[in-house]
């Protein structure tokens, strides 16, 4: 047992201050395996229980109980903010991407409808994105502007979308076409989509027309790229019309299924 002294008082062993100050002594223990203070672990006046509280007190005009609270409030992740703080010697306000850092800028500015925002975590608070949905969103191939919008919910062309023809043209989806040659209350009314949309495939069935969905397609066919966006489209039908095995009876033709039903 090695003696411990707090405060001016000394204790045998840690275990003798914890049960002291009646302070369950594995509890201790693991608070300073973590890396607190013997004062913290043992919950003393004027010594935080979190090692970080004594720096975020206040941030700005903003207090917090805890230094992840300040991590999620700025949108930055805990453990990152951690590593910077207690790795590389960070100070919080950069930890956090509240300042820049000196000699090496972590921010990277974000254009949005013309309007610019410092950071990618300021834009996404502005739009009241996750900023780790943003991320993802940016790694799966989004604009900034589409990943904090949400634009890209009804620009996506869903893999197992079954094409077919109207007039002669290809379409992906009924969406697609309405987004074409509908009219705004057409565009703008989802619910009625939905029901054409479900007709459709009940028409196929019906017709005993056998489908063959996007993904099923360019797994036949590797060279052809999947079209993830609508403006990805032209591109895709191009490629698929130039195969040499492409044949038009593959896709159902819903031209005059469909007379009278856009405007």
């Amino acid at each position: 047992m090695k003696p411990v002294n707090i405060e001016g008082v000394e204790y045998r062993s840690i275990r003798s201050a914890a049960i002291a100050h009646k302070i369950p002594p594995i509890k201790v223990r693991k608070r300073l395996k973590a890396g607190w203070t013997i004062e913290q672990a043992l919950e003393l006046p004027g010594h935080p229980k979190s090692l970080y509280n004594a720096k975020l007190t206040r941030v700005g005009e903003t207090v917090f109980s805890t230094f992840s609270a300040a991590c999620r409030h700025f949108g930055v992740e805990p453990r990152i903010a951690k590593e910077r703080v207690n790795k590389l010697g960070w100070s919080v306000e950069e930890a956090l991407e509240l300042v820049f850092r000196a000699g090496r800028p972590h921010r990277t500015p974000v254009v949005i409808f013309g309007q610019k925002y410092p950071s990618q975590n300021e834009a996404a608070r502005v739009f009241g994105v996750n900023i780790h949905t943003y991320r993802n969103r940016i790694a799966s191939g989004l604009t900034p502007q589409q990943a904090l919008t949400g634009d890209y919910v009804k620009k996506r062309i869903p893999p197992n979308s079954i094409p077919f023809f109207f007039h002669d043209e290809l379409y992906p989806t009924f969406a697609y076409l309405v987004e074409v040659q509908g009219d705004e209350d057409q565009k703008n009314n989802s619910y009625w989509q939905q029901d054409i949309a479900r007709s459709m495939s009940s028409y196929r069935l019906l017709c005993g027309q056998t489908n063959y969905s996007i993904a099923q397609i360019c797994k036949a066919f590797p060279s052809l790229e999947r079209p993830k966006y609508r403006s990805d489209w032209p591109t895709f039908v191009s490629q698929l019309t130039s195969l040499k095995q492409y044949n038009p009876s593959w896709f159902f033709d819903f031209s005059e299924a469909f007379e009278g039903v856009l405007a």
